[in-house]
């Protein structure tokens, strides 16, 4: 007997199925740790957003090439392009392009869609802590499971659905697995370190990770620099700054020689200063640029398709404030994103963005955009200030030849298997 069930949840009925999945992913960890050692649910939106295969297709291959055109224009750049590195930072990154076997093993590439054209817009690079992958899985298999509920599914039809939507920790794990099989390593089951620094925002996912490659047969244990010995582990996950690590700690060693460990990710922080994402975007329009820094024709395509991204000097700071509108201005350092949804280069769409209105400074990144559609509605823990909703635009590049599966295959993937992209739910702001 087939079973006839309406192809669109009420609104009523999406509010329930909001608060259904929320509930579901924060009984089981999407939450951040707070410095007083509170955790917070992370806010969903009721309704998420499907993205067809081909935009996926899209953006894994532009997310690939964006990040290997990062790596030639941090090569070619050779020094921090905003504060400089020091201490077991700076040591560290003396031998990113010298001895680390591959400068990024995984990376995350966010994207936004343009409110112009609907176009997929990326707006930075992630690759000291390209993180959200158990998040992900939480927030889109606890929604699927809801929205079964709702409907009334079998709860192992509801399990096969999941399955199929396929696993973002499993993409890792996998990328993970493969990087040590390239680096010559023999076990069947190799054991796989997180490391992480005292009290992680993110502890939360970090355990999961840990329970998820355990599960599938790698011992996994999430350590601190102090506790990790890095010979005693098969793989290294790295997920701290170098800053936050301990120089005399024992995972420092393995920072300091990315040569004789399996490390993902070596120090490589020059590949996440904004400023490097203006010098990609500056490529578009300097051809002699891109020349010295030897991009090929896909990665050239792939910079001509990022938000028109400067450094922010006296030079542009007049339009910048006449024309605030069109722009947004984030910090230059380490730890700051670039624009939101965001015209392509040579083009000014107008629009509303986050542009603060005071004078910028010369430690800023400005980059034009154009508005985003509204936001859904959110089901966010009481007293919680919502989240600002977007599709989950975790597209990682593929610094080894593949093809991206999903929403996120994070490196150097075996052999493709059959699956279907999974959905994407609420985000963080």
């Amino acid at each position: 007997m087939t079973i006839s069930l309406p192809r669109h949840f009420t609104p009523e009925q999406l509010l329930s199925v909001g608060r259904a999945a929320a509930a579901d992913a924060w009984a089981h960890g999407m939450t951040v740790r707070k410095a007083d050692g509170s955790t917070v649910p992370i806010p969903l939106v009721c309704e998420p957003q499907v993205v067809p295969r081909e935009t996926l297709e899209y953006v894994a291959a532009q997310a690939k090439a964006i990040l290997s055109a990062a790596v030639k224009v941090a090569a070619h750049t050779g020094e921090p392009l905003g504060r400089p590195f020091q201490g077991l930072e700076g040591e560290a990154m003396e031998k990113l392009f010298t001895s680390a076997p591959c400068p990024a093993v995984l990376a995350r590439v966010d994207f936004l869609r343009s409110g112009k054209d609907g176009k997929p817009r990326a707006l930075e690079i992630n690759t000291t802590i390209p993180a959200m992958q158990a998040y992900a899985d939480l927030a889109t298999h606890s929604w699927i499971r809801a929205a079964a509920e709702e409907r009334g599914i079998p709860s192992w039809t509801a399990a096969d659905l999941v399955d199929r939507s396929g696993s973002h920790m499993e993409d890792l794990r996998e990328t993970l697995v493969h990087f040590y099989r390239l680096r010559g390593g023999k076990k069947e089951n190799p054991s796989i370190a997180i490391i992480a620094r005292p009290g992680d925002a993110q502890a939360s996912e970090l355990r999961r990770l840990a329970e998820h490659f355990t599960a599938k047969g790698n011992p996994a244990a999430v350590l601190q620099p102090t506790t990790c010995e890095p010979s005693r582990s098969d793989i290294l996950y790295r997920h701290i700054w170098a800053h936050r690590t301990p120089a005399g700690s024992p995972f420092a060693r393995a920072l300091k020689a990315p040569g004789d460990f399996v490390l993902a990710n070596p120090v490589n922080g020059i590949l996440e200063q904004k400023a490097l994402f203006a010098r990609l975007s500056e490529c578009a329009e300097n051809e002699q640029l891109a020349d010295r820094a030897g991009l090929d024709d896909r990665e050239r395509k792939a910079v001509e398709e990022l938000p028109w991204t400067r450094r922010l000097d006296e030079s542009r700071t007049a339009r910048v404030i006449a024309e605030r509108e069109c722009f947004v201005l984030k910090k230059a350092g380490t730890t700051a994103v670039n624009p939101f949804p965001s015209a392509p280069n040579s083009t000014r769409a107008n629009g509303r963005t986050g542009s603060a209105p005071q004078r910028p400074t010369a430690a800023s990144s400005c980059s034009s955009g154009c508005s985003a559609p509204a936001p859904p509605p959110h089901a966010s823990p009481p007293g919680s200030k919502p989240a600002t909703a977007t599709s989950t635009t975790t597209f990682p590049p593929t610094p080894a030849s593949s093809t991206s599966r999903r929403a996120a295959v994070w490196c150097a993937p075996p052999p493709a298997r059959s699956s279907t992209s999974s959905a994407g739910a609420g985000w963080l702001r």
